[in-house]
């Protein structure tokens, strides 16, 4: 076993290239959105990005808290660690949706009831199924589980598969990573047959998203087993492989979809991880930028797009243009997001728990 100096200099390592890719694809996620807002399809396999993150969350929980559970960490502290980390830009994403939403909701068929159960939900991070249409700024979302900001159904699925991984762990591993990582990656393939292969966010395609989110977690959680014994890889590679993963979001073929998500996204996040920037303190700085604003950018961008579309689309402006403006506008947000982050982060720890105000990871 490490020492507890040597799993606290382990702990302390930034994997810059990894928050830059980060970065870059919350970005992908933001255009795709907002160009189907505006009814074009740009970057249509854009939430292949999602899978990444949910590769990068398996990297990132291993390297942070794998360690720590194994030395004694409870559940309840572990909890409340991914909670607070999680819920404060969760929290402000979920008001600006219902702040859209009550504005929208008078030329929609959802009643008071509706809206008041999925707003209770939503507070509680739990899915609300439903087979409604929810209005989204010229668009309507059916059956979506988290109405007030549709894309937080991920981080439902975020949370529910760090709890087991905590359970895993605990259980001193007891069964194989690799095993877990076969066994759904069939259950996923099966699920795609009948939820579709983009799935997890709805009510009819909600179960979909259990092996999905546990064959990219899990898939994580090897990349970091491994990632030591690769090589220490150059910042072209990395940046040739984030070039392919997004270039490929344009393809309509499903093999290409699946080798980019089975190939290319988890090799990109296995090269990122093995890349050092210690030439370029520039490069690193806006790397470590697109990191720190990926989480806000994400979790904001949707709600945010409602106040957007009824700006832009009074003044008639062309679809891209509308789109690139309204990337701008969620950018421009996230930024302030990002650096007060930390401050609401740091005073719900120190309301829930003094003690450890300043080990939020």
């Amino acid at each position: 076993m490490k020492s507890t100096s040597g799993l606290a200099m382990a702990n302390a390592k930034r994997y810059v290239a990894l928050d830059g890719l980060r970065g870059i694809l919350a970005i992908t996620v933001v255009i795709h959105h907002y160009a189907q807002l505006y009814h074009v399809n740009w970057m249509g396999k854009a939430w292949i990005s999602v899978d990444a993150f949910f590769i990068l969350s398996g990297f990132v929980i291993t390297h942070s808290y794998a360690a720590k559970i194994q030395s004694g960490m409870r559940f309840a502290e572990f909890a409340k660690s991914r909670l607070l980390r999680l819920y404060p830009m969760y929290l402000v994403g979920l008001v600006l949706g219902l702040t859209g939403l009550l504005f929208a909701i008078q030329y929609t068929n959802i009643s008071l009831l509706d809206l008041s159960f999925s707003t209770l939900a939503g507070l509680l991070i739990l899915p609300y199924f439903n087979q409604l249409a929810w209005p989204i700024a010229g668009a309507v979302h059916t059956g979506t589980i988290f109405p007030m900001n549709d894309p937080a159904w991920s981080l439902f699925f975020e949370l529910f598969v760090n709890f087991l991984f905590f359970a895993w762990v605990v259980q001193v591993k007891r069964w194989s990573g690799k095993l877990i990582l076969g066994t759904a990656f069939v259950l996923y393939l099966l699920a795609a047959q009948v939820f579709g292969i983009h799935s997890g966010w709805g009510t009819d395609n909600f179960i979909g998203g259990i092996p999905r989110v546990i064959l990219y977690f899990s898939l994580g959680c090897f990349i970091y087993s491994i990632h030591l014994k690769v090589s220490k890889q150059a910042l072209y590679r990395a940046a040739f492989l984030a070039v392919l993963l997004i270039a490929g979001f344009s393809l309509k073929n499903t093999v290409a979809t699946y080798f980019l998500l089975l190939v290319v996204s988890p090799l990109s996040i296995l090269v990122a991880s093995r890349t050092e920037i210690t030439d370029s303190p520039f490069i690193a700085a806006t790397l470590t930028r697109l990191g720190s604003m990926s989480y806000p950018l994400y979790i904001t961008h949707f709600p945010l797009a409602i106040f957007s579309y009824w700006v832009l689309n009074a003044t008639g402006i062309s679809t891209g243009m509308s789109v690139f403006i309204s990337t701008l506008f969620a950018l421009a947000v996230s930024i302030p997001l990002s650096v007060i982050e930390p401050t609401l982060r740091g005073k719900l720890t120190a309301l829930f728990n003094p003690a450890k105000a300043r080990s939020v990871a």
